[in-house]
Parts: structure tokens; sequence; C-alpha cells
């Protein structure tokens, strides 16, 4: 145990592997208490004040770092962290400060500048956090969370969770895959490497976000923010409008309200509208999955920002539940579209392949000019008999409207007669209505019975009551 001062000078003043007292007066001065429970001051109470930099080292430390900016580091134990006046940090890293190495904390740390008694970091020990402004995370998974202040949080390594609150803060996600959340007032998010994602969810307004731009942007409900290196983007609970940037592959999640999603081009994405009615945009070029969620949503894909998708790109559009309309892209666009519960529209792509699926409701299905459209049904739920039916516009019609021949209706994953045992194929009766297994054709409706009565369950309705080719190349139905 020793009791070292410093002089007014710049000092580095190290500890014993007892219990130590380092005083470092005036200047700018680094003190490493080193083992032990020990006492670090930066500067005295009164007189000149310095940017000092004091590391605890083991034991359970009290840090002073008095007047100036200064930097802490606690180290393992359960340590009292003092900042005093001035912009002072709380370091849980492991690195090398002025010459003296250290060792941070062992695992990910959770650090909150909102607590004023003790808590529990996780990988570094109980510590108690006073005049604290900023916080340097580990290499390990953190979660830092600021306080009304202006803060800086600095994930470092790890996939960190980085949430500034109030104040005009600085998020700093390093390495990893890190999710930054400003709060209000004007905020610079910069993921770093890795998949990074800024979050509005606690947003008290709607947010408008373009990860398209450089510079300041003025987010509408959460202050004037910049975004570096930030990959996904989460919206908040009102009406947002969020805007991929292209090239960049991305998640866009509008969370509840009324969203408007673009995912820009040229790039792999998935568009989570969320509750709400939402306006879902993919770009032409790519592999995008876009998600509706619950409530009447709109889905498209953007068939004019960069022209035509490219060989293999496949879009699949999800409504989810509620009256929603889905668009296919054009020309090597091809699409996916699955409507869910509701009564949804959905409309293929011309000049490409569209794999149409409503989902339970009574829903409409356009074959767009010089597609190949495949209408595909699950189970007897998804177009019930009578005010429950799909009504299916444009089949088998080429751009002229002539026919095309190239359409097709999938029924081979329906049970066809119930009154058997596995998973039966429906038997072909022309247009002659018959018992349990049968399908037949009349007056512009297909109509499938699967159990013992007379009365069809199942029915679909094709405007224009084109020609059927059943069996064989070239068949319109698979049973």
């Amino acid at each position: 145990m020793a009791i070292i001062t410093g002089t007014p000078g710049n000092d580095i003043r190290v500890g014993t592997a007892g219990g130590d007292t380092i005083n470092g007066l005036g200047g700018n001065d680094v003190l490493n208490g080193l083992a032990g429970n020990d006492l670090l001051n930066g500067d005295a109470v009164t007189g000149p004040q310095g940017n000092d930099d004091l590391i605890g080292g083991s034991g359970n430390d009290v840090l002073n770092g008095r007047g100036g900016n200064d930097w802490l580091v606690g180290g393992t134990g359960n340590d009292i962290l003092n900042g005093g006046t001035g912009i002072d940090t709380a370091d849980y890293s492991s690195r090398s400060l002025h010459g003296q190495s250290y060792i941070g904390a062992t695992a990910g740390v959770t650090v909150n500048l909102n607590l004023t008694g003790p808590q529990n970091t996780g990988g570094a020990g109980s510590d108690t956090l006073v005049s604290i402004e900023n916080v340097s995370g580990t290499n390990f998974g953190d979660t830092l969370t600021g306080n009304g202040a202006s803060n800086v949080l600095a994930g470092l390594s790890g996939n960190d969770l980085l949430d500034a609150r109030a104040g005009n803060d600085t998020l700093r996600g390093g390495t990893g895959n890190d999710t930054l959340n400003g709060g209000s007032g004007n905020d610079l998010l910069d993921g770093g490497a890795g998949i990074d994602t800024a979050s509005y969810s606690t947003a008290p307004a709607g947010v408008t976000v373009d990860l398209s731009l450089l510079g300041l942007q003025n987010t509408g409900g959460a202050g004037v923010d910049q975004l570096v290196s930030v990959e996904n983007l989460i919206g908040s609970n009102f009406n947002d409008k969020l805007t991929g940037a292209d090239w960049v592959n991305k998640t866009l999640d509008g969370g509840a309200g009324n969203d408007i999603l673009h995912s820009g081009d040229l790039s792999n994405n998935v568009l989570n509208g969320g509750a709400g009615d939402d306006s879902l945009t993919c770009g032409g070029f790519g592999t995008n999955v876009v998600n509706g969620g619950p409530g009447n949503d709109t889905l498209s894909v953007d068939n004019g920002h960069f022209g035509s998708g490219g060989s293999g790109d496949v879009h699949t559009l999800n409504g989810g539940d509620g009256n929603d309309t889905l668009s296919g892209g054009d020309s090597g666009n091809d699409t996916v579209l699955n409507g869910g519960a509701g009564n949804d529209i959905l409309y293929g792509g011309m000049n490409a392949t569209n794999l149409f699926n409503g989902g339970t409701g009574a829903d409409a299905m356009y074959a767009v000019y010089n597609g190949l459209d495949i209408f595909d049904y699950n189970s007897v739920s998804d177009s019930l008999a009578g005010a429950g039916k799909d009504i299916i516009h444009g089949f088998n019609k080429d751009k002229f409207g002539g026919d095309n021949n190239s359409d097709q209706i999938d029924l081979h994953d329906i049970d066809a007669n119930i009154l058997v045992s596995g998973n039966q194929a429906f038997t072909w009766n022309g247009a002659t209505p018959g018992g349990a297994g049968t399908l037949w054709y009349t007056g512009g409706n297909l109509y499938g019975n699967v159990d013992a009565d007379a009365a069809p369950e199942f029915q679909i309705q094709l405007v224009g009551a084109p020609t059927l080719t059943v069996g064989g190349a070239g068949t319109d139905i698979l049973l």
C-alpha cells in the first residue's frame, strides 16, 4: 500500500500490488493503480485541473477525475467512476493508453448512464458511474445506454446495441453487426464495419430516413441525423418513409404505422411493413423479400428504376393479413405473389414468371400479357365455393389477346377426397358435376367436390371462360 503524489505537470504514476492512493494534482496525468483496492484522484480538489487517464486495474477501485475531460478505466472489480466536471469517458476495453496496458471487461458489458447507483455491468463487475458522459465498450457484444446529455457511445468490436436517448449524440458501432438508436436530438450514427442498423423505434413521431444520403438529413421525428456505414433501418410506431441505397443489401422494418418503404436497386433486400397500411416497393434488380404484415398493404416491384431485372432475379411478395394489393415485376423480374389472409388483388408481371398464391379469402388475380403464370392452391379454403371464390383474369392470354397456353392451375397439394386417408388427387370429370374427389369446369368456373354431398366446396372463376386442357403435354391443371 502506498500514497503516491504527482506534480503540477503531466505525470505518469503507477501503483503497487496493494491498495494505493494516487493523487495527480495538476496537469494531464496517467494514474495506474494496478492490483488492490485503489483510490485515484486525477486532480487536487482546488487548483489547476487536467485531462487525466485513470486506470483502476484489478480490485474494487474509486476513480475521481475531478476537473477536465477524463478517461476512466475501472478494470475488473466493483468500481466507482466519478468523472467530475468536464466531458468524461468510462472505458471498458482492453488496450494500451499512454504506455500503460490494462485489462478491461472479460465479456460484453451492459452500462446505462441513466442509473445513479451500482449497476451490474456483466463483464466488469458492479460499477457506479457518476458524472460520466461517454462510454467505450469492449471487444464483445455490449449494450450501452446514454442519458439526456450529449453522449458518445462506442461499441468497438462485437455486435453492440447503442441507445443514446436524448441529446446530440455520437454513436460508433465499430466492427460487428450493431444496432444504433440516437433517440431525440441531432445525432451521428456510424455503424463501422459489419451489417449495422439505425433504429428509430423510440422516435416520438414518424421519421423520414434515406440511406442514400451522405450528409445531414432531417428525419422529422428524431432530429437532424447523419448516417454513416448503416445498412438497415427500423422505423417508429408512426408513419415513416424509409429508403434504401442502391448496391447495398439491406433490411427495412417499418414498424407500426402506415409506412412507405423503398429498397433501392441492384441489391438483395428484405422489407417488413409491420402493422398498418403500408406501401412497400423493392428494386427490379436483385432478390427481394417483401412482407406486408397486418393491415391493407400495397407491395410492388419497381420496374422503372434501373429497368428490367436480370437473370435469376426473384422477388417474393407476402401480403400477410388484410386486403392487400401485390404487383409483380416485368421482363425478368420473376415474382412469387402470396396474398395471405384477406381479399387480395394480385397482378403478375409481363414477360416474367409469376407464381400466384392468393391464400384464404376471395382474391382477384391477374395474369398480365406474355407471362408464365402459375396459380398455386394448397387447400380448399384458398378458394371456397360461392362468395369465397377466387377470380382469375387473363388466363392463357397473350399480348394480342390470343391463346398463350402457358398458364397453369396447380391443385396437387389439395386433398381431393376427405373420405379417404392420405392426400388424394382430383379426378377430371370434364363439364359434368361429380362426387367426392372430382373436378369439373362449366360456365367459366372450375369446381371441386371433396366430400360425400353433391355440392362443390371449391370454386375458381376464370374470366372469359377460356378453354382448358387437362392431361398430357400443355395441361392447364395439375391434379
